[in-house]
């Protein structure tokens, strides 16, 4: 609780913070107009962090500390090479060991690997590189264990890790997507025994998985039924608005859908991608039924509802 008060300070420069433990984001937005405003509003702020940890006997550590400027793919600018982090005015010392960071084309962020262009490539390929690793030393040992532990070790090795953030892969390219399939498929093949490439999808059925599309709107609607019953953090709460009746409206009031944000035809597909667009569409286009389930039972309904709209439709 004692490094509340970054977060005081991050806003009296104009920038937000997130606090994850032992881990602290600073972030904010720019255009190609105000890069020179933003480095300077980021050097004061690292001034003014840089004093309140030397008052609370805290320091800063440069292997730690990275930056990355997201931007569209389609801009060619790319950005700052490097931030200034603190001021002219500091001493040289400092200057020498935290003064200029070189901006990251990748960083990690809670264990997910964030790219410039957000297109989630690097942190696609980290996810297939380990799930493989797991599967080939799997394969070793398959003949010795039973279908029921394959399955507890495809779920505890693999799906762990197709699941962890996958939400952030909403709206991503197809052939990524693609690219993780193909990894659940392998675990597939590994429970029955099969490395032939024949069709796996029966498979799949069979072992109640829900497909990488799937498991992601999965993600996407449990944390939108979170936000609704106020079980989710309040940016999450302020990132979508459930629908206002009007006296005109013939709809039902009470029918748990949420209001469409405007998205113009220039949007990029990153932006559309955001919690705050992706989230109403998604959510709307469960049947009322299931939007209106208890929490106890949501997921499980939600789970069912989408096997039957992948393998039987």
């Amino acid at each position: 609780m004692y490094t509340q008060e970054l977060k005081d300070i991050a806003e009296s420069y104009g920038l937000k913070l997130h606090l994850y433990a032992d881990d602290t984001q600073i972030y904010g937005s720019f255009t190609d107009d105000s890069v020179d405003d933003m480095e300077t509003r980021v050097q004061k702020c690292f001034s003014h962090i840089k004093a309140w940890r030397a008052k609370n006997f805290l320091k800063l550590n440069p292997d730690k500390t990275e930056v990355l400027v997201l931007r569209s793919k389609w801009d060619n600018t790319h950005g700052p090479k490097t931030l200034q982090l603190f001021e002219d005015q500091e001493p040289k010392t400092v200057l020498e060991n935290l003064g200029s960071v070189n901006v990251s084309a990748t960083a990690r962020n809670l264990g997910v690997i964030f790219d410039e262009t957000f297109s989630m490539h690097q942190n696609v390929s980290k996810i297939i590189q380990t799930c493989s690793m797991y599967l080939r030393n799997l394969w070793r040992i398959g003949n010795k264990i039973p279908k029921d532990s394959k399955v507890k070790l495809v779920n505890a090795l693999i799906h762990s890790r197709l699941d962890f953030c996958n939400s952030l892969l909403h709206g991503i390219n197809e052939k990524e997507l693609d690219r993780l399939q193909k990894v659940q498929n392998a675990a597939a093949r590994f429970i029955y025994g099969n490395r032939r490439r024949k069709g796996v999808t029966a498979l799949r059925k069979k072992l109640s998985f829900l497909p990488i599309r799937s498991r992601i709107k999965f993600k996407v609607c449990s944390l939108v039924h979170k936000t609704l019953t106020s079980d989710a953090p309040s940016y999450m709460c302020e990132s979508i608005l459930a629908r206002q009746p009007t006296g005109k409206s013939v709809r039902r009031d009470d029918d748990q859908t949420l209001r469409d944000v405007e998205t113009r035809v220039h949007y990029e597909e990153t932006k559309k991608r955001a919690f705050s667009i992706a989230a109403p569409i998604l959510w709307n286009s469960l049947p009322l039924t299931l939007r209106e389930t208890p929490a106890g039972k949501f997921k499980k309904v939600l789970k069912t509802h989408l096997f039957e709209e992948a393998y039987n439709s």
